[in-house]
């Protein structure tokens, strides 16, 4: 007689044609075990015990942080992260988790520590300064993950703050308050813009097929469009729920729409200083004619697509660190932001959002005044076939902060 639990080795359903890769990213993810046979059991309906999966992982060399590379290949990987890292504000454990996410190599801290120290001596009081006082906050709670969403802008890297014409990028991003995990995070030309905002939500929707209870908000003008999207499928999807016990909208002040707010700190200190940092070089070393619409448009053209690789690195990076212990907080701590998500009934929460029909979102992005195409478009349709024609030309480079004026000269001799 079989067993389903597959404790006996047999009708453990069929493993999924890419396992290898999805073992692979279990390991950069930095799931444990556990959580790693709960994610096959529950989206690959593959249902193994620990000794099968440590047999898989064995058999397909799956990385692992106790069987580090060749010494002078880990040190390479780790030199090339803290390159990019040009503020030098990030410790052995982003370097760590930045190597896993864009090499796929797990590294262990003590090597990642050790090899720092070795490249940059001097570095340890600019990595690990000493505490600042921070401002007291009140303890978040929350019954269920998708339960609550709370948006924002980012404007660190805007045309306000970077002070080069016309020249800016904006972001927006929106995080599950139960779980703390980061659920949207773009880059687009005006955050400002409300019916970007709302093909922005509606991009979510579409991505998981759900909508949570409550949108929160800063009460910002852009989230016009937002909030009756928002409301006009809960409505249609949820009609059972009373406004007057469950909000479908808030908006709060700035300083109390807190998980949002304190994930752009950790955005800053994770990449977006040395974003800054580079990218004001251009104007430092006149790589960038403010005055010149070639020169603006390429900006558009090539610093968006690198922004837009570093924020994704940042969202990977931030659902699969381990977030720290602590006893006297409500919600999940000491676990990584997608293992709450993912299995929320472990930590004494559920799944709240509320299923809808792809469809009705689709009919609803067609009543906004602007297309998405409209809205994300950063060149005219002319400029982009040139230039990436010019970057085709130049071998197609990998796109890195630190190298990006570098393909941007090359690129502009070509445009010119």
């Amino acid at each position: 007689m079989s067993n389903p639990l597959g404790r006996n080795g047999h009708e453990n359903g069929t493993p999924p044609d890419n396992l290898s890769a999805i073992l692979t990213q279990f390991s950069i993810d930095g799931i444990p075990l556990e959580g790693r046979l709960q994610q096959l059991a529950a989206k690959h309906n593959y249902v193994i015990g620990r000794t099968k999966l440590i047999a898989l992982n064995k058999k397909y060399k799956v990385t692992s942080a106790r069987k580090p590379p060749a010494e002078h290949i880990a040190t390479s990987l780790i030199a090339k992260q803290m390159s990019e890292n040009v503020t030098g504000t990030n410790g052995p454990n982003t370097i760590q988790k930045r190597v896993a996410i864009v090499d796929g190599i797990v590294l262990s801290r003590r090597v990642v520590r050790s090899t720092m120290r070795a490249l940059d001596p001097h570095g340890a009081e600019r990595r690990f300064p000493s505490k600042q006082p921070t401002k007291k906050r009140s303890t978040l709670t929350d019954v269920g993950v998708y339960y609550e969403l709370h948006f924002d802008g980012h404007e660190k890297l805007n045309f306000k703050a970077l002070q080069m014409g016309r020249a800016g990028i904006d972001m927006y991003g929106g995080r599950c308050h139960g779980s703390g995990s980061v659920l949207l995070l773009d880059v687009v030309p005006n955050a400002r813009c409300g019916i970007t905002v709302g093909h922005l939500y509606l991009d979510l929707v579409e991505e998981t097929g759900e909508i949570p209870i409550q949108v929160t908000v800063d009460g910002g003008t852009e989230t016009h469009y937002m909030f009756q999207l928002h409301q006009q499928l809960r409505a249609q999807f949820a009609p059972e729920l009373s406004i007057d016990e469950a909000p479908a909208t808030v908006a709060l002040k700035s300083s109390d729409n807190i998980p949002i707010e304190a994930l752009w700190s950790y955005l800053l200190k994770f990449i977006g200083h040395d974003l800054k940092a580079v990218i004001l070089l251009g104007k430092e070393k006149n790589y960038l004619n403010i005055t010149n619409d070639i020169h603006i448009d390429l900006f558009h053209w090539l610093w968006s697509r690198i922004v837009k690789q570093a924020t994704d690195q940042f969202k990977i990076y931030w659902n699969t660190h381990k977030t720290r212990r602590q006893s006297a907080k409500h919600l999940p701590s000491g676990v990584s932001p997608r293992q709450v998500f993912d299995n929320p009934q472990n930590y004494g929460l559920y799944h709240a959002g509320i299923k809808v029909d792809i469809h009705a979102v689709r009919e609803l992005r067609n009543t906004l005044p602007k297309s998405r195409v409209d809205c994300f478009r950063w060149v005219s349709d002319e400029f982009d076939v040139q230039a990436q024609l010019a970057y085709n030309l130049l071998g197609s480079p990998k796109l890195s902060i630190s190298g990006g004026w570098t393909i941007y000269t090359n690129m502009l001799s070509l445009l010119m």
